[in-house]
């Protein structure tokens, strides 16, 4: 072979790897995302004793964008905390690239920002805008609720506005609603308390630059003087006629405790004037409680492409007093709240009302393909340590039940993670699901921030949708528990349960020699998803987890690989 005739053989070889070596890359940022790239985690994001938590998520086809709160220093005795609104950055495989403290560059003097969980609105890459990130005048007892475009990659802000407020003094002024971005028009509500009984609501029109066109006062149409409004949704599709959507309340002066509620639409023109208002409510349920749509920050409504409403509603007891403030409902209105389509309970739920348990919900999404919503949210029972946890809930597009999945990031029982919230979820570009929120994690006592990566069926741990019944795991066919990933690369296992039982159980985890490495009781519930991390200073090797109960039943015998 002439030196003419290798140079071209080389060439074509390194030209043939190179494609190869780009074909395969593209395939891994096309599918890494479903290549169990998934994650449950609660970063170290380096403030005081870990303290954090994530209120807002963001996706785009390359990274997890988080927006929420750490506290960056505190006293020795864990007071006079410094709290800060904080920004995130991972990408599909958990890393963390960035969180960085968001320097307060809107707002001279001294005021302190806070944020909360509401939708981000995207403008273009990596600019988003956040529509409650709150001020505090130090000197005040209210906040204003600034609309503040961010630069979620770098984490700084890139402008931000509020309307002037309908009188100066110390009063609350903040933006209720989330936003529906059409072409240049971002549009907001805001409420005014300069009568803490009778708060007047605006329509804030924005550009993209967030400079204001328009304040639009909303009439007052409450049923009277003991009558609260609130909306949180906002459209206009000429900009000339607006559809709001929120709830009407009624706080009965002679029960303090006594408080009714239902949802309500208002078309008005750009004068103010009523077009339509229409309230529902669901008498079904009779005069003890309410449904209606979930009173709360985070986006829990929307409109489908016909024009109909789904929103994430809670039925609750008319009597404050009680412990069971939600019980979670998806609800499908049709376009003006005129008639209910469906609505469907969140299933395992049963048909009991708990008396020690509360529900929360976070955000309501609709799936892109079709097939139907899916919500988050968690259940806190106040008989601790009881049966607490965060989940994720799937409804068909028809109304109908489809999965129920729970998940416990801490340990193996819940009395590390006192409480759990999921406040937002999100549909990620490669067919998963993403949610953040946070965790108290009582043997630090500190709250922490939280972030899970799922599979489109809510699974950590493959073949978590599998039908499992008790006969198959009494007779050995099927597997109480499974864990995953195994061998394990990174610092956590996962642990899915097929069983729940009353009897806590001893889960060890021993060396090759027999030596207890880990020991603790963990009081399994069927479906739910727990996160074990593994010990900081555990070598690479060959270990066994057994799980048995106290008369000596092994429901768990497995070899385990740590890399």
């Amino acid at each position: 072979m002439s030196i003419n005739q290798f140079y071209i053989f080389f060439k074509s070889a390194i030209i043939q790897l190179a494609g190869f070596v780009l074909i395969f890359n593209l395939y891994q940022v096309k599918s890494f995302g479903q290549l169990k790239q998934f994650f449950n985690l609660l970063p170290d994001l380096k403030t005081a004793n870990g303290q954090s938590q994530f209120y807002n998520l963001a996706l785009d086809s390359n990274y997890i964008y988080l927006v929420g709160d750490g506290v960056s220093s505190e006293d020795s005795n864990g007071t006079n905390k410094l709290i800060e609104v904080r920004t995130t950055v991972l990408d599909y495989a958990g890393n963390i690239l960035r969180s960085s403290v968001l320097e307060n560059t809107c707002k001279n003097g001294d005021y302190l920002y806070t944020a909360s969980s509401s939708r981000l609105i995207k403008l273009s890459d990596s600019i988003w805008i956040h529509p409650r990130l709150q001020y505090w005048d130090r000197k005040s007892i209210y906040a204003q609720s600034y609309i503040t475009s961010l630069n979620l990659y770098k984490g700084s802000i890139v402008n931000c506005n509020m309307p002037a407020r309908p009188r100066e003094g110390d009063f609350g002024f903040d933006c209720t609603s989330d936003c529906i971005y059409r072409g240049d028009n971002l549009l907001f509500i805001y409420r005014s308390y300069d009568d803490p009984k009778n708060p007047k609501h605006y329509i804030a029109d924005f550009d993209q630059n967030l400079g204001i066109r328009r304040v639009i006062p909303i009439p007052d149409i409450r049923s009277g003087k003991d009558y609260f409004v609130r909306f949180n949704w906002i459209d206009s599709k000429d900009g000339n006629i607006f559809e709001l959507v929120g709830e009407e309340s009624y706080l009965n002066p002679k029960k303090n405790y006594h408080n009714y509620t239902w949802d309500l639409y208002l078309r008005i023109d750009s004068s103010g004037n009523i077009l339509k208002l229409k309230r529902h409510s669901f008498p079904e349920f009779g005069k003890d409680w309410h449904l209606s749509f979930a009173f709360a920050d985070g986006f829990k409504y929307f409109r489908n492409a016909d024009g109909s409403f789904t929103m994430l509603g809670c039925l609750a007891p008319v009597d404050k007093s009680r412990q069971s403030p939600c019980i979670p409902y998806i609800i499908r209105y049709s376009p003006e709240l005129d008639s209910v389509i469906w609505k469907v309970r969140f299933h395992e739920q049963g048909g009991k009302v708990h008396d020690t348990l509360s529900d929360f919900v976070g955000s309501l999404i609709g799936l892109s393909d079709g097939s139907g919503f899916m919500a988050c949210g968690s259940v806190l029972d106040y008989n601790f340590p009881k049966a607490s946890y965060a989940y994720l809930f799937k409804a068909s597009s028809s109304g109908d039940s489809v999965w129920m999945r729970k998940y416990l990031p801490l340990g193996w029982t819940n009395d590390r993670a006192r409480w759990l919230d999921f406040f937002q979820l999100q549909e990620s570009p490669y067919g998963g699901i993403v949610a953040c929120g946070r965790v108290s994690d009582d043997s630090t006592s500190a709250i922490r921030a939280w972030v899970i990566h799922l599979d489109s069926l809510g699974c950590l741990v493959p073949g978590c949708d599998k039908l499992v019944s008790n006969e198959d795991v009494q007779s050995g066919s099927e597997a109480a528990f499974v864990l995953y990933p195994n061998p394990a690369v990174g610092d956590y296992v996962y642990l899915l349960s097929r069983i729940s039982t009353n009897e806590p159980l001893r889960m060890q985890m021993l060396d090759m020699k027999g030596m207890v490495i880990l020991d603790r009781l963990l009081k399994p519930q069927v479906g739910v998803q727990y996160l074990l991390e593994l010990p900081p200073d555990l070598i690479h090797g060959i270990y066994t987890f057994h799980v048995s109960d106290s008369s000596g039943r092994s429901w768990l015998s497995q070899r385990f690989v740590r890399h």
